[in-house]
């Protein structure tokens, strides 16, 4: 691929023989010489159309230079986020299992009914944080922890049956990717719903056959306008960040030889990607 500077220089250089062949015709031509003003006139033509065509191939160039800039700014932050969360997690459960048996304890020493109603308050508080996922992958687990979590502080009801064992073969980076940005674009349309009794959402991982399968499924606060090879439209304010988070999800799935595709029914939209239980090397972007 050529560089911005030698794309411009190409086309400087194609205009300037152009603006020369131009003039030839008028300084040093006859008017019977009509055959060689011909010829200028369809160089000069040509040269032109070849230097509008660098400098689209210029823009769309750029044009792919920002969204893989962008795409590796996701990926880091996708990173930066796993490791963060790792932390995270690590800290609550020990906090949460020092927490749950100093209230045992002081639940035992003070037996009367105000104090074991705030022990109770606490106790329920401490739960909100005592998740932890056993999907049989640990760095799955860290993933799926951080969801629930999130989930049950935002009332959104969260049902997983993953089999963590069966993408050991993926990158840390791409289980975040995938399973991530799935749940966060589910748990982003499910807190626009109004009522909080719908606010669930449903993931699925498993093998059938020689593939895994991945799905997310969840209600929609309004019927979504989904068109054959496209993104959904966005409900977000920051139009330049939409579809980031589906476009990660897919090129997952095609690093890994598979697909993803989206359904809606109108009142249920569902992420479902397809990868080869045993796939080859996957394609380095």
């Amino acid at each position: 691929m050529l560089a911005d500077g030698q794309l411009l220089g190409i086309t400087v250089t194609i205009l300037l023989i152009t603006l020369v062949m131009s003039y030839i015709p008028v300084l040093y031509l006859e008017r019977e010489d009509s055959l060689e003003k011909s010829i200028c006139g369809m160089y000069a033509a040509v040269s032109c159309i070849l230097a509008l065509a660098l400098q689209s191939g210029l823009l769309t160039q750029n044009r792919w230079k920002d969204q893989a800039l962008l795409v590796q700014q996701m990926w880091n932050m996708n990173r930066h986020q796993y490791e963060l969360s790792k932390t995270t997690i690590e800290t609550i459960n020990v906090r949460s299992h020092d927490l749950k048996k100093q209230i045992g304890l002081l639940r035992n020493a003070y037996l009367n009914n105000e104090t074991g109603r705030a022990l109770d308050s606490i106790e329920s508080a401490v739960s909100q944080y005592d998740v932890m996922a056993k999907s049989g992958n640990a760095n799955l687990d860290v993933i799926l922890t951080d969801k629930l979590i999130y989930a049950k502080r935002n009332g959104i009801s969260m049902t997983h049956l993953v089999d963590g064992r069966e993408f050991t073969f993926m990158e840390t980076i791409d289980l975040y990717a995938l399973f991530g940005n799935m749940l966060d674009n589910a748990f982003e349309e499910v807190m626009r719903i109004a009522d909080s009794r719908q606010r669930v959402v449903v993931l699925n991982g498993m093998r059938s056959g020689g593939m895994v399968v991945i799905r997310c499924e969840n209600p929609t606060a309004s019927p979504l306008n989904l068109r054959e090879g496209e993104l959904p439209d966005t409900t977000k304010s920051d139009v330049s960040s939409h579809g980031f988070g589906l476009r990660s999800i897919r090129m997952v799935a095609e690093k890994y030889g598979g697909h993803m595709t989206l359904e809606s029914d109108g009142e249920l939209f569902c992420i479902s990607v397809i990868i080869p239980a045993t796939p080859t090397s996957p394609v380095e972007w």
